[in-house]
């Protein structure tokens, strides 16, 4: 084996590991920022709601750089893998025996190449783009490896379907797609051929779409997280989301809160945006109208639980009881205390759910 062929095999591959040893010192702004948000208020009641950790234990917890070990090792040895029987087959390394794979392959087909070739270039895009998001997660290098064997796999397959040259596009692009997606194209067209429908199950539509702000990208990124319905992320641990993505702190709380709301009124959170209200804490804030004495302040609650309950089709007395779950809904108040201490001040901050939480 020649120096050359040598380098061509190695130097692909120590992307991986150079990226992660990187990205650990990329790390150390998240690690501030942390700090800086679980001080004071946040971390007691963070510690009231989830457990108390050791100092320096909950960076520890999420970002251990020994859970990146194995996925680095796989990314590694399937690229150099990859680039070593192509070289083989290529002939720029020789052999007296070539090894059985390629044998019985009869050669690697130029669509499954520029199917890995894709699935490499697209994987280093999703590191990069990661990196500088600080959102390098194992389970994320574990999707390229992954990806670059499904991505081979299925350009093989589609060598004998699709007519060159779209077949070498087609295989190229494939890298493109995280693995759950071409795995449940995989799944349909094997369904189809078998002609199997399975059982019809029961289940949820897909509703986080119904939250403002949920781009595609975030929701898959949240798929990530085991997060799926609306349900599912009104109920999740925002530190664990800050630890585990790259989100915004703030953007994580706000998604949270309209999740929850989204639990009580479902798809009508659209028409009750139309009442200038988009979240659970702006929902149960309609409370504080009535317990002020100001006269103004006590005809503006009356307008807006008429308003909310048209736009709902409920009774009022349904809407002032939703105002009042909400109003002592443990991860509302939490989301809420954390939301106040995001944007703290000198004074102390006059939300409802401190003077909740004070009482």
């Amino acid at each position: 084996m020649t120096l050359f062929a040598a380098c061509f095999i190695i130097i692909p591959a120590l992307t991986f590991p150079l990226v992660v040893l990187a990205y650990f010192l990329q790390l150390n702004r998240k690690r501030r920022e942390v700090d800086r948000l679980m001080t004071g208020n946040t971390m007691s009641r963070y510690v009231k709601a989830y457990g108390k950790l050791e100092e320096g234990e909950m960076f520890s917890w999420y970002c251990d750089w020994r859970e990146y070990i194995l996925p680095v090792t796989l990314n590694t040895i399937v690229v150099s893998g990859t680039i070593y029987f192509i070289l083989v087959q290529w002939g720029i390394i020789t052999m007296d025996a070539i090894p059985p794979v390629i044998q019985a392959s009869g050669g690697i087909p130029l669509s499954v190449i520029w199917g890995l070739t894709g699935a490499y270039i697209w994987g280093q895009y999703d590191m990069n783009m990661r990196f500088w998001a600080i959102d390098l997660s194992p389970n994320a290098l574990y999707s390229i490896w992954l990806r670059f064997l499904v991505s081979g796999a299925l350009s093989y397959i589609l060598s004998n379907i699709i007519q060159p040259p779209f077949v070498l596009l087609v295989a190229f692009g494939l890298g493109a797609f995280p693995v759950n997606t071409l795995s449940a194209f995989l799944r349909a067209q094997v369904r189809q051929q078998l002609k199997y429908s399975g059982e019809a199950l029961q289940t949820e539509q897909p509703n986080l779409h119904m939250l403002q702000g949920m781009s595609p990208e975030i929701a898959e990124r949240l798929k990530e997280e085991y997060i799926y319905s609306a349900q599912q992320l009104a109920l999740a641990n925002p530190i664990r989301l800050l630890m585990n993505t790259g989100f915004e702190w703030t953007v994580i709380l706000d998604l949270i809160d309209q999740a929850i709301l989204y639990n009580y009124i479902g798809p009508k959170i659209v028409d009750v945006h139309k009442a200038g209200i988009r979240s659970a804490m702006e929902m149960s804030g309609i409370k504080d109208y009535f317990d002020d004495e100001a006269p103004g302040d006590l005809q503006m609650g009356i307008d807006l639980i008429r308003e909310v309950a048209k736009r709902l089709e409920w009774e009022e007395v349904s809407v002032k009881n939703l105002i009042e779950t909400l109003y002592t809904d443990p991860q509302l108040v939490f989301i809420w205390q954390l939301w106040e201490d995001a944007f703290a001040t000198t004074q102390e901050p006059e939300s409802p759910a401190i003077d909740r939480n004070a009482a």
